[in-house]
């Protein structure tokens, strides 16, 4: 980046507004408070998993205080009681921590999407805002020049060397790189709040993108048809598919929690005259009619929406893969054609009008316009290069998070 260029961008934006360069943008995107919370959230279930009882149904204790009438000799106090406690033969308690570990799976990949879909919008934002800060340099140059020929063209209509027409048609470009300036400036505003809410700031301020695009190295071309087979990787596709299995799991725990239950115990009797009874207890709860079909079927049909829905987001995923694998082609070539034929072309256009018109063969209109394409070529270049830079990062996040998923497995 240019020495003047810095100098324009410390001037775009608030005095003391903070700075980020392209890897501390993504870095802090990642600690969004959203994807912290769905970290937490995983961390949880897996507390939870760890503290589960084996016995899933708690002990009953019962005591039945009572008065003998009759007969007459047998009259006196009488106590019966008994403790009982039931157990799951259904595998209970394995289901739930199958369960809970697949909600876990479900919150971390979560987190895995949310923080892959912040690094993209925190990257998109910091790029659009450098491409922003650059403009504003060349509408500020743009401007100084403007100003220059203006002045220039009045002192030549007070000569009567220039028409009022000339005058007025300097003085409307004049404005017109003015209002280039303003909407530069405010776009920088508007992207550097932006900026500071897809890094989760806490100011209010907004932040300036500091350094150079980012140009990630990415692998070659013959690479990428294996990236392409492995797009269901990708978060967005894993978060859906753990979902399905987790409402599967949530299924087979219903299932289990209304399965055969089996209740042992023992009992006690005190009766008068000074008798005492004791007994085992051994019972089966089989289930014959209710086996939880009601609430199993929530969960099942969640769990086919849910298949339905990873499977669409795996097919998203390729196609999506490919567009940005032809968007990094495309781009590419749009801004070597900008920067190595039109805008060289257009500026060396617009001297070149200057000298003539210097020379007295040329109009007012006519370097205005070259002025205009020049210009607006270069804006195109600025914009151009942050598409290519923007189309590169986003097959590198993508690609890198592939490669840590294939690291995982």
């Amino acid at each position: 980046m240019s020495a003047a260029l810095a100098l324009a961008l410390s001037l775009a934006l608030p005095h003391g507004a903070a700075s980020l360069t392209f890897d501390e943008a993504i870095g802090l995107a990642d600690e969004a408070p959203e994807i912290t919370g769905a970290r937490r959230a995983a961390a949880i279930k897996r507390r939870r998993r760890e503290a589960l009882p084996r016995l899933q149904y708690n002990p009953q204790a019962y005591l039945q205080p009572g008065l003998r009438l009759r007969p007459a000799e047998s009259e006196g106090f009488e106590l019966q009681g008994g403790i009982t406690q039931t157990w799951s033969v259904s595998g209970l308690h394995r289901r739930q921590r199958e369960s809970l570990d697949l909600e876990a799976e479900v919150f971390d990949a979560d987190a895995r999407y949310l923080a892959l879909e912040r690094r993209l919008a925190a990257a998109r934002a910091w790029i659009d805002l450098w491409a922003a800060q650059a403009l504003l340099e060349e509408a500020r140059r743009e401007a100084g020049i403007a100003a220059t020929f203006a002045a220039t063209i009045e002192r030549a209509q007070s000569l009567e060397a220039a028409t009022m027409a000339d005058v007025a048609e300097a003085g409307a470009y004049r404005s017109e790189a003015e209002l280039m300036v303003l909407a530069a400036e405010g776009e920088i505003f508007h992207l550097g709040l932006l900026l500071a809410r897809e890094t989760a700031r806490p100011s209010s301020e907004p932040l300036q993108a500091a350094g150079d695009l980012p140009r990630p190295v990415l692998p070659p071309p013959g690479a990428w048809p294996n990236a392409l087979a492995e797009a269901e990787a990708l978060p967005a596709v894993a978060v859906r598919t753990l979902a399905s299995q987790a409402e599967s799991a949530r299924a087979a725990e219903v299932k289990a929690m209304y399965g055969t239950t089996l209740t042992t115990g023992l009992l006690f009797q005190h009766d008068q005259p000074g008798g005492f009874v004791g007994y085992a207890f051994v019972g089966v709860n089989v289930p014959i009619f209710n086996r939880g079909q009601r609430s199993r079927a929530d969960l099942m049909a969640a769990a086919e929406r849910e298949a339905g829905a990873a499977a669409d987001a795996a097919i998203a995923a390729r196609v999506d893969l490919a567009m940005i694998f032809h968007e990094v082609e495309h781009t590419a070539k749009v801004e070597a054609e900008l920067r190595d034929r039109m805008v060289p072309a257009l500026d060396a256009g617009a001297g070149a009008r200057q000298r003539l018109f210097d020379a007295g063969h040329a109009t007012v209109i006519e370097v205005l316009l070259a002025r205009r394409q020049a210009i607006g070529g270069r804006a195109r270049l600025h914009r151009a290069a942050a598409d290519h830079a923007w189309a590169r990062v986003k097959a590198w996040l993508l690609l890198a998070t592939i490669e840590r998923q294939r690291g995982r497995k």
